[in-house]
């Protein structure tokens, strides 16, 4: 008897571009957690239109 295992990989990837149009001060930290969830929020945008299809 033989076995065979198969260990597939995909991978990919998804270019985002953000626009930051925010005003006033912010800490440095405050903008990085700012840029994640504006990237956050852009990629759950691009995995939504893949399932669209």
């Amino acid at each position: 008897m033989l076995k065979v295992k198969f260990k597939g990989e995909v991978q990919a990837y998804t270019i985002i571009t953000l626009k930051d149009s925010s005003k006033g001060i912010m800490s440095f930290r405050g903008y990085q957690d700012y840029l994640l969830k504006l990237t956050a929020r852009e990629i759950v945008k691009v995995i939504g239109k893949g399932h669209e299809n």
